[in-house]
């Protein structure tokens, strides 16, 4: 499932197309939103304009909160790089993360990364089991993505490009999008302390990859 994924993403999306690094969330098109339906249960799709060569690296990682404390190891780590032979303009960077369950649990969570580039792709997969401190039966989820033109990048800056929550009760967790934890006035330990367990989708411009 997840290479038909990435060769039929590839596919539908072969033509489209001062030195800045931003990340924004993307506009899907009618054909790609079918395509992603069918093969995942949720993905997050961003617009990549990479063109400082300063910092060439594109990280991505995901960091797991349990009851609004943070856990010592990232679920994944995805990291790129960037030359002077990979084009530049907003036009040629896409970056797709993809969540697809897995038949008869609950709990275990296929990620997939495609990070397409001039042409070119790299995909990192990583198999996750959330939620391994509660019953993810009960839960009730939230997947939520607004990234904005005016988040910073600069500085090799952390930035949140997406959040995952489960709460333990019916009503969902509402409002919460990265520009409120890239504000600096919400903090993810105090906004996720009464959650069972949640996820922040982590972005990073730097001139070193991640490990």
């Amino acid at each position: 499932m997840k290479h038909i994924l990435v060769g039929m993403v590839v596919m539908v999306l072969a033509g489209c197309g001062g030195a800045v690094n931003t990340m924004k969330t993307a506009e899907v098109s009618e054909n790609e939103n079918q395509l992603i339906s069918a093969l995942s249960e949720e993905t997050f799709v961003y617009g990549i304009e990479h063109e400082n060569l300063e910092k060439p690296y594109l990280n991505i990682w995901i960091e797991e909160y349990v009851y609004g404390e943070k856990q010592e190891e990232h679920l994944m780590m995805h990291s790129t790089e960037r030359t002077e032979g990979t084009g530049s303009g907003p036009e040629d960077g896409r970056l797709y993360l993809s969540i697809q369950g897995q038949a008869g649990d609950n709990n275990r969570k296929s990620i997939t990364i495609i990070h397409m580039d001039n042409g070119g792709y790299t995909t990192s997969e990583f198999d996750a089991e959330f939620g391994k401190e509660v019953d993810m039966e009960r839960m009730s989820r939230t997947y939520s993505t607004e990234l904005g033109e005016s988040v910073d990048f600069s500085d090799e800056a952390e930035v949140v490009i997406g959040v995952m929550q489960y709460t333990d009760n019916a009503s969902t967790v509402r409002g919460v999008v990265p520009e409120a934890l890239n504000g600096g006035n919400v903090r993810a330990e105090a906004l996720f302390e009464e959650n069972p367990v949640s996820y922040l989708i982590k972005a990073q411009f730097s001139s070193e990859p991640r490990t």
